[in-house]
C-alpha cells in the first residue's frame, strides 16, 4: 500500500505523509510518517490531503464525508464493510482488491454528487427504520 501511495504521489507531483505506527517507514521510503496525533491532527491531514490511500474503514469514511479522492486496500478476503459500503456508493473504482494490491492509473475522480445522493437515500431509508421502529 506504501509503495503504491508513493507511486501515485510521483505521478500527481506531491508529498506523502504516512499516518500510521510504522515509524521506521520514514527511513525506509524516506517520507514524512506522523505516529503519535491526536483526533484533530489526524482529521487535519485527511481534510487537507488530495488523495487519501487507505486500508482503514474510518479512512474510507472520512474520506467520504471529506468529498476526497481515495483508494482502499480491502484488507483481506473476510473485510466486507469498505467493499459493501463502496459498492453502496457506486465507489467501486476506489477498492485495491487483495488479488490486485495495484492503483490503477485510469481511474475516473469519483463524482461526489452521484455517491451523495445514494448516502442521502441510505440515511432516509435508516431515518424511517429508526422513526417506525424506535421512536
Amino acid at each position: 500500500m506504501v509503495e503504491e501511495a508513493r507511486k501515485l504521489a510521483k505521478l500527481k507531483n506531491l508529498k506523502v505523509i504516512e499516518v500510521s505506527h510504522f515509524f521506521n517507514n520514514k527511513y525506509i521510503f524516506n517520507h514524512k510518517v506522523i505516529n503519535d496525533c491526536g483526533i484533530e491532527e489526524w482529521l487535519g491531514y485527511m481534510y487537507n490531503a488530495d488523495y487519501v490511500v487507505t486500508n482503514s474503514f474510518h479512512g474510507c469514511c472520512f474520506s467520504i464525508i471529506f468529498k476526497k479522492q481515495v483508494f482502499l486496500f480491502e484488507r483481506n478476503k473476510t473485510d466486507f464493510k469498505m467493499p459493501d459500503l463502496v459498492d453502496k456508493l457506486g465507489m467501486k473504482q476506489c477498492l485495491i482488491k487483495c488479488e490486485n494490491k495495484t492503483i490503477p492509473t485510469d481511474v475516473k475522480p469519483v463524482d461526489y454528487d452521484e455517491v451523495y445522493k445514494r448516502l442521502d437515500e441510505f440515511r432516509r431509508v435508516s431515518y424511517n427504520f429508526i422513526r417506525d421502529n424506535i421512536l
